[in-house]
């Protein structure tokens, strides 16, 4: 079927690179929610080492998602640098340390089994707790492929471990999976038999994650979950597009809600089919342009802003009282009432970063130098914007035109 109205349920917490209107219709929208605001503690201070795995996750990620890449197609990704190796199978799972995940709920299975799982543009793969799970699953909905009368085992298993320790292991199965009242049958999903306790829900709090990404980065090399919705008839377009604010958020499927944002979007082309990649043409530090030409990763399961360390360091340079930490390469404070202006540009288009956001709070209790969301890492030749940028524009992805739009929030 066809869905054009928007179903809405309350939240709980690239063609030509040019402006142009949004070209395709309004969808379906399904809430989401974060289960905090930042990484700052009840006195404000900063958890820098939630800040410290949640960069590692993420550079783990992006890493797993070259190999997948280079096993799926036989060539290295573009992006890919030295600290890569080797591939390691299996799938990519969010890390939701201090609740960094933006989360929904999803139905899988017959009778339907309802879970909560954290939407991410920077893996493609759909994994859920299983039967049999350990301790480190208690407390997490589990998926039961024998309770459910559409499961079919696919006969592979799945291994992850990542840099910070936290692994998933367990079995393939294909199921319906179900989303705002829309299903996808013989799906694959991830079936964990275990879960380390870094994926525990007092660290990882949705039960599971759905990878949104194109398929090239998928570790079980399979269709986006978007692209079989249109297969099997259940949206139009391969469209799905994010408002994420700290008020009602929510995620719309085969569209974009104009209700959410106001004049015009701004697409850009998505350069290689992998991760969400544009090319970002400016980092802009109160108002000087400070470093240009850099390919970037749209990424909603990365919070952080995260940039070359070279160029990291540039830009700093121009931020007066900012300092590099000597405890945590990558890592920079600034004078907690002294944040710059920063920006991106993309395809021309000018967007400013939000000061608010991009201050996680002080490095201790009184300290006047509060830690920075934007970030280095050393030998990485691209950007990961998260959802530190995107919390200020409504963001498209257009797997129709191949493309990523940002426009004002309404």
């Amino acid at each position: 079927m066809q869905l054009t109205a928007a179903f809405v349920l309350s939240a709980l917490c690239v063609l030509p690179a040019a402006a142009s209107p949004v070209e395709v219709s309004r969808g379906v929208s399904i809430a989401i929610s974060k289960r905090s605001a930042g990484f700052a503690g009840e006195d404000g201070v900063v958890n820098a080492s939630a800040v410290q795995q949640h960069l590692n996750h993420t550079n783990s990620k992006i890493l797993r998602g070259f190999a997948n890449y280079e096993a799926n197609t036989g060539s290295a990704h573009p992006l890919s640098y030295p600290h890569h190796t080797k591939r390691h199978p299996g799938v990519p799972l969010a890390m939701d340390r201090n609740g960094e995940n933006w989360q929904g709920a999803m139905a899988v299975g017959t009778p339907a089994q309802a879970v909560s799982v954290d939407f991410d543009t920077g893996s493609g793969d759909f994994v859920l707790p299983g039967p049999g799970c350990g301790e480190d699953c208690a407390g997490h909905r589990y998926y039961h492929p024998e309770q459910s009368g559409s499961a079919r085992a696919g006969n592979q298993s799945f291994d992850v471990t990542y840099g910070d320790g936290s692994s998933a292991r367990g079995f393939l199965y294909n199921d319906t999976v179900g989303i705002a009242g829309m299903n996808v049958t013989d799906y694959t999903i991830g079936a964990a038999m275990n879960y380390s306790e870094g994926l525990a829900p007092w660290n990882f709090y949705p039960d599971g994650l759905l990878g949104m990404s194109y398929g090239a980065i998928a570790s079980y090399n399979r269709e986006p979950f978007v692209k079989q919705l249109v297969a099997q008839k259940q949206l139009a377009q391969a469209v799905f597009a994010f408002k994420m604010t700290a008020g009602a958020s929510e995620m719309t499927l085969g569209g974009a809600n104009d209700k959410l944002y106001k004049g015009e979007m701004t697409y850009l082309p998505v350069t290689q089919q992998a991760y969400w990649q544009v090319d970002m043409d400016a980092v802009n530090v109160n108002g000087n342009r400070t470093l240009q030409g850099l390919p970037a990763i749209i990424d909603t399961g990365t919070t952080l802003i995260i940039g070359e360390g070279a160029a990291v360091r540039e830009m700093y340079a121009s931020v007066p009282g900012a300092k590099p930490d000597a405890a945590k390469p990558g890592f920079y404070t600034v004078p907690c009432g002294g944040f710059p202006s920063v920006s991106l540009t993309f395809a021309g288009r000018t967007f400013d970063v939000s000061k608010e956001d991009m201050n996680l709070g002080p490095v201790s209790p009184g300290s006047q130098d509060c830690l920075s969301g934007i970030m280095g890492t050393d030998g990485m030749q691209f950007w990961i914007v998260g959802d530190l940028f995107m919390r200020s524009y409504y963001t498209v992805f257009d797997m129709e035109q191949n493309r990523v739009g940002f426009a004002d929030l309404a």
